[in-house]
C-alpha cells in the first residue's frame, strides 16, 4: 500500500511540474460490483454494494479536453447464493467475497458543454480480502436457525493486481468560479482472472472456475480550480 501511495504522490507532483494547468478533485461514491466467471452458478451471484472514493488531478491537454489520474479506495466483490432442501428443510447459502482495492485510473475526459465522456484504463491492487459464508436453516414452524464461518480457499493465492478498462459519462456544472460539482455513472471490467476457485461446501460446482472483477458505479465530487480560478478552464457563464 506504501509503494502505491508514493507512486500517486510522485505521478501527481510530475504532473504539477510539467503542466501549467492542473486541478485537483475529490469524488465519492457507491460500488455495484460483482465477480463473473466460467460456471453458470455465477448467474445466481448478487452484487455487493460498497464505497468508492478518492481524489483526481485533471490535466488540460486543449480546451474542453483533459488527461486524468487519481488515486481510489473500491469496495468490490459479491455474495455467491444457492438454496436447497435437506431433510424437508429449506437451506440458503450464501458465500461473501469481499475485495477492497486500491485502484489508480488513467482518463482521457472529454467536456460536452455540461456533460462530459471518460474512457481509460486502470490498474489495482487488493489492501483487504476477506470471505465468510452463512447458512440459514429454514424450520416448518417458522423458525430458523443461522450459522457462519471463514473461508480461506477464496483469499488465498489472491492475483496481487488487476487491470482494465471503464467507460463513463456524466454532468459537471459550475458551482462558483474556483469550483465544479460533477455526477458520473462508470462501468468497470478487468481483464485478469483474479485467481481460479473451487467451491465444495453444498455448492454444484466441481470444476476450478475463472473469477473477474467487473463493477458499475454512480459517483459525486467536486473540482478545485484554485486561486487562477478557471482561467484555462471553459468560460464560467452561470
Amino acid at each position: 500500500m506504501k509503494k502505491q501511495i508514493v507512486l500517486l504522490l510522485s505521478i501527481f507532483i510530475l504532473s504539477g511540474n510539467l503542466f501549467s494547468q492542473t486541478f485537483f478533485g475529490f469524488v465519492g461514491g457507491v460500488n455495484f460490483s460483482q465477480l463473473s466467471g466460467d460456471n453458470p452458478d455465477f448467474d445466481m451471484q448478487i452484487p455487493r454494494i460498497g464505497m468508492y472514493g478518492g481524489i483526481t488531478l485533471d490535466v488540460i491537454l486543449k480546451h474542453n479536453t483533459y488527461l486524468q489520474i487519481g488515486g481510489m479506495y473500491s469496495q468490490q466483490g459479491s455474495v455467491l447464493k444457492s438454496s436447497y432442501f435437506l431433510t424437508g428443510q429449506k437451506v440458503t447459502y450464501k458465500e461473501y467475497n469481499n475485495v477492497d482495492y486500491f485502484t489508480l485510473p488513467l482518463t482521457w475526459k472529454q467536456l460536452w458543454g455540461d456533460f462530459f465522456t471518460q474512457m481509460g484504463i486502470y490498474g489495482q491492487t487488493p489492501i483487504i480480502a476477506k470471505s465468510y459464508w452463512k447458512k440459514e436453516i429454514d424450520y416448518a414452524n417458522s423458525s430458523w436457525d443461522t450459522i457462519s464461518g471463514p473461508i480461506k480457499s477464496f483469499t488465498s493465492n489472491l492475483r496481487h493486481y488487476d487491470v482494465g478498462i471503464f467507460f463513463a459519462f456524466g454532468l459537471q456544472v459550475p458551482i462558483s468560479y474556483q469550483y465544479d460539482w460533477y455526477l458520473n455513472v462508470s462501468f468497470r471490467q478487468g481483464f485478469f482472472p483474479i485467481k481460479t476457485q473451487k467451491y465444495y461446501d453444498n455448492i454444484n460446482q466441481s470444476a476450478e472456475d475463472i473469477i473477474r472483477n467487473r463493477v458499475f458505479s454512480i459517483n459525486t465530487g467536486i473540482i478545485i480550480f484554485g486561486k487562477k480560478g478557471r482561467n484555462a478552464n471553459r468560460i464560467f457563464s452561470k
